[in-house]
């Protein structure tokens, strides 16, 4: 919205944000792609759409992609178009196969980003998975910057991002398209993400915002993100629906600031969404609320709610996220296990309550809980039977109305579906059997060993070799560069090159050796890992907990006694199990823990001297 509202922190270039993208100017003058993003297809499970930016005069850019272990492809039909002082490109790689991680980079020449992983969708229900929801960014973006990183860094393991509308502030400022792509390097490369376009990405007139021009047709926003053109016409990238993994998400275009009805073109195509669904799930994305949240907005909620509130209530939605507002607010209409309703704010401005839940009471809905001057992420976590979702406060206004601090749960909710019922209870119910994070733990690793960059993994293959590591989430966006060396060079060699996450996660590949007794390090900038083997007698595969239940799964040589510890923070490793390991080398077993243990590892009796071998210690989930 304008710029009429409380606003703790306005928007301002960040020099090193700016100097990881093109130029503060709008500019574009790197050589290297940037603002790389991945969306989803209307078939996330075989295909998968990549878009990035390169300076205007940049052209003939390509794809390669490949699964790991294997020869890379490269990817014809990539198409590009200048906007501004940027060309933005665009490709969607086919015949994938579902549920399988794949490597990209792109780029040509000698301007190519860092190999990048991400996974295709499953079909149907996988099990447990997450993703995350944000409301309104739009200012104060260099204060947002750690509160996004720290959502990322909570939910590591987060297959898909949602925003909610009003990204930026001005959509022409670039420098603002700079910051919040910046500021999500790292991730917006691996998982998916659903942004929609709020007002604030079409803007308003001259005389309301004279700093910027009119953008009446989102064109910056319709070229940083390629959604399915499956929308109605006129709206397609801006309104559009993906089925993901057993959920159908529905995004919505409520038209503010384009001189633009709702109604007639969107409201038919979104009855027959819901009408022929076949998903066990239904969320709905939109930018302005049902009912609003803050003590204005009221009369472009009412028109809204005019256009879709009925058939939302008819065909008894899941979810129905929003923003705009920039307060937190959850509520339904009629009874409490219908739609819930959730409105949210992820920047630091914010707008006055008012009198809390005024426009959803005068409404016939009822608020559950309205909180002002408060920003919070939302996580969900879902499975066949149950999407519960919880939101968490990353940052706070003088003005609050939560005495809670920052990193608590602000709200919870579990929506439970058992064939024909459903019910909605208060807090979040996430399944015990959610698959713990890919790769160490950043923090469990890095506080006890007060180094800047450490391996946590390191796995031979047949054809690479895989290398985890883990830096301090300030050298997010950062270059890892991976280096090898063997009993027959002491020479070390640059093997592999790849960035850091937001959670400062990396993940390296090299082509394996066959010389004897490699070694790897890992090197980001001046600091520099531990030395790793390449081989491992014992191995961590995966570790999740439930309260005081653990289950520790591996791999090592034969059929080899494995010892299995943990610990919580950095104290003593205590010994919670010993497990024989089958003729395959696989071992499974759970055991009782301490609920503040938050790390294991293995060990083995080695074959000489009676030593002993130690996995990587992994985090438990």
């Amino acid at each position: 919205m304008r710029a009429t509202g409380r606003t703790i922190l306005r928007s301002t270039v960040v020099g090193a944000i700016a100097a990881a993208t093109f130029a503060a100017t709008g500019e574009a003058t790197a050589a290297v792609p940037e603002r790389v993003v991945l969306n989803p297809t209307e078939r996330p499970e075989t295909s998968q759409t990549i878009t990035w930016r390169t300076p205007a005069a940049d052209d003939g850019h390509a794809v390669e992609i490949r699964r790991p272990g294997e020869p890379a492809r490269r990817l014809a039909g990539v198409h590009s178009h200048v906007l501004r002082d940027g060309r933005h490109h665009t490709v969607t790689a086919n015949g994938l196969l579902p549920d399988h991680e794949y490597e990209y980079r792109v780029g040509k020449g000698d301007d190519w980003t860092a190999w990048t992983t991400f996974r295709t969708a499953a079909k149907g229900h996988p099990g447990t998975w997450r993703w995350l929801y944000n409301g309104d960014t739009q200012e104060g973006l260099d204060t947002w910057t750690p509160w996004i990183r720290r959502s990322y860094a909570d939910v590591p393991d987060a297959r898909l991002v949602i925003h909610a509308g009003d990204l930026i502030n001005a959509p022409n400022q670039d420098e603002e398209w700079a910051q919040w792509f910046g500021a999500q390097k790292g991730v917006l490369e691996r998982i998916n993400t659903l942004a929609i376009p709020g007002n604030h990405e079409y803007l308003g007139t001259m005389a309301k915002l004279p700093f910027v021009d009119h953008d009446g047709t989102a064109r910056s926003f319709r070229a940083h993100f390629n959604h399915p053109l499956n929308g109605p016409a006129g709206l397609r990238n801006t309104a559009y629906t993906v089925d993901y993994q057993g959920i159908r998400f529905i995004a919505l275009n409520t038209g503010d600031n384009m001189a633009y009805d709702p109604s007639p073109q969107q409201r038919e195509w979104l009855r027959g969404l819901l009408r022929d669904n076949p998903n066990r799930w239904t969320v709905v994305i939109l930018h302005i609320p049902f009912f609003s949240s803050s003590d204005q907005h009221h009369s472009q909620s009412a028109r809204v709610r005019a256009s879709w509130l009925d058939l939302v209530e008819q065909a008894n939605v899941d979810l129905v996220l929003q923003g705009h507002t920039h307060s937190y607010a959850r509520g339904h209409v009629g009874g409490p296990d219908g739609p819930q309703y959730v409105v949210s704010t992820s920047g630091p401005k914010y707008y006055e309550l008012g009198e809390p839940g005024a426009d959803w009471k005068a409404h016939g809905a009822t608020p559950r809980l309205v909180v002002g001057e408060t920003s919070t992420y939302q996580e969900a976590c879902v499975t066949e039977g149950t999407l519960a979702l919880r939101s968490v406060i990353t940052g706070k206004g003088d003005a609050t109305t939560t005495t809670l601090p920052v990193g608590a749960t602000l709200d919870a909710f579990t929506i439970h579906k058992d064939g024909r019922s459903k019910r909605v209870t208060d807090g979040y119910e996430c399944a015990p059997t959610a698959s713990a994070p890919t790769g160490p733990a950043p923090d469990a690793l890095l506080r006890c060993t007060s180094r800047d960059v450490v391996i946590g993994d390191v796995r031979a293959g047949a054809r690479r070799d895989l290398v985890r590591a883990v830096a301090a989430p300030d050298r997010a966006g950062d270059r890892a560069v991976l280096r090898r060396r063997t009993s027959t060079s002491r020479t070390w060699r640059t093997v592999a090159r790849a960035t850091v996450g937001a959670d400062g996660r990396i993940t390296l590949r090299a082509r394996r050796t066959s010389a004897p007794g490699a070694r790897y390090r890992v090197d980001v900038g001046a600091a520099r890992s531990v030395v790793r083997t390449r081989t491992q007698p014992v191995r961590i595969t995966g570790a999740t907990r439930s309260g005081a239940r653990m289950r520790v799964r591996g791999v090592a040589r034969g059929r080899a006694r494995v010892r299995i510890q943990a610990r919580s923070g950095c104290g003593a490793w205590t010994t919670v199990a010993r497990v024989r390991a089958d003729r395959d080398g696989r071992w499974d077993r759970r055991v009782k823990v301490a609920d503040a243990a938050t790390v294991v590892r293995v060990d083995v009796a080695g074959a000489r001297r009676g030593a002993r071998v130690r996995s990587i210690p992994a985090a438990i989930r």
